[in-house]
């Protein structure tokens, strides 16, 4: 039994509103239902007479005591509501229910109003692009994100492929969308360059195959690790014994990161930018904050854990696989987001024009992945620049 709504500044006249037909029921009525009432089970079906051991969960709204109306548990709740000591008693022992302390979190609305208007699809802050993938037992969730200096970022791009993940096929159609590029607001295209995908699901090794087949370098199969101070991205020298460069995430460490970026105000390093479009929706935002930062004892310690509450948090996944994968490219691969965003402002403002080169051929690809990071900074596209499509190829090679 929930009690709902009372008349404003009226709790006396709280009721309980039928499961069944919706009707509102007055607490006149209690004495009637309870009497005529019967024990279900937790799927709604009625006790089987032979039962031996059963559990029952009933709390005070139940009682015939006059200090248990539902009037009179309104009032006591609304005055004892904002008192930590007296709320947690009450759900104990009025309520019947364990008490549970709130973990720190983030306010999803707070987050949703704060979305915007693009005007490209991706701005001009954004000097790189990075993807992250949630792989569920029936879809991909997959987004991209732009980087800009301080890791200030935009969310560009949120995609959900329903399909069977033992089939080629909807492979096939995550690695058509990951290889799409984005015209930035100057016009320069950019495309992915480091992408992050979960491999600790029941897809394993599709996803290792997936990284073989698309690039070792490129395409990163993730394995989350709960331990508290361990790196976001602990990318291995070498590939493992599978053929893939196998990258630990230290999953308590980037959350308390990007937790902290969701409370960042103003534009600048750190901040989070979203877009105003149809997939960034409330429920986006509810995944992006789904887990609490909860506080637990151990043996006289303190310590932190992130619990997602039964909530799903695709979203907030995804996020932290963006993380990790900026992370890879700023400490393995030699990107520096100031250096860039230095390199494209003097760019814009005319202080220093690109020189022009002839067209060339990178086979590392290291060499590639900064020279090709270095030419979006201008406006000038890929093609401009004469790269090559043998050096294309190359540079999501192993």
């Amino acid at each position: 039994m929930v009690l709902h709504t009372w008349e404003q500044d009226k709790p006396e006249t709280a009721y309980y509103k039928c499961e069944c037909c919706k009707q509102a029921i007055s607490h006149d009525k209690k004495r009637w239902m309870v009497e005529r009432g019967e024990w279900l089970d937790e799927q709604g079906e009625p006790l089987h007479p032979k039962t031996k051991h059963v559990a029952f969960h009933i709390w005070a709204a139940y009682s015939y005591s006059p200090n248990a109306s539902w009037g009179a548990l309104a009032e006591e709740f609304l005055s004892l509501k904002d008192d930590k000591e007296q709320l947690q008693t009450f759900v104990n022992t009025v309520l019947g229910q364990t008490w549970e302390d709130a973990g720190e979190t983030v306010d999803e609305h707070m987050l949703f109003i704060h979305r915007e208007h693009y005007p490209a699809a991706v701005p001009n802050g954004a000097l790189v692009l990075t993807a992250g993938c949630d792989v569920q037992d029936d879809r991909f969730e997959i987004e991209v994100c732009g980087w800009g200096a301080g890791e200030e970022n935009w969310s560009i791009d949120y995609i959900r492929f329903y399909g069977d993940l033992s089939k080629a096929t909807i492979w096939n159609i995550l690695a058509e969308r990951l290889h799409k590029t984005y015209r930035r607001e100057d016009g320069a295209m950019l495309d992915v360059k480091l992408f992050c995908i979960d491999s600790g699901g029941h897809y394993t090794d599709e996803v290792y195959q997936f990284s073989k087949k698309h690039g070792r370098r490129w395409a990163i199969p993730t394995k989350g690790a709960n331990i508290p101070g361990k790196p976001v991205a602990d990318f291995p020298r070498k590939s493992n014994k599978k053929g893939v460069y196998l990258t630990m995430i230290g999953a308590d460490t980037a959350k308390e990161i990007v937790y902290r970026r969701y409370s960042v105000s103003d534009p600048g390093p750190g901040y989070c930018h979203w877009p105003i479009r149809e997939e960034y929706d409330e429920e986006y935002f509810a995944q992006a904050t789904a887990e609490e930062r909860m506080k637990k004892y151990s043996k006289g310690h303190v310590f932190y854990v992130w619990d997602a509450k039964r909530k799903r948090n695709e979203a907030l996944d995804c996020r932290v696989l963006n993380l990790a994968a900026i992370r890879i490219l700023q400490q393995h691969r030699g990107v520096d987001l100031a250096k860039l965003a230095g390199m494209r402002a003097r760019s814009s403002e005319g202080h220093e024009r690109p020189k022009w080169r002839s067209p060339m051929i990178i086979k590392s690809t290291f060499i590639a992945d900064i020279a090709y990071i270095a030419d979006t900074t201008s406006s000038r596209t890929v093609a401009q620049f004469g790269f090559s499509a043998e050096r294309e190829g190359n540079r999501r090679g192993s």
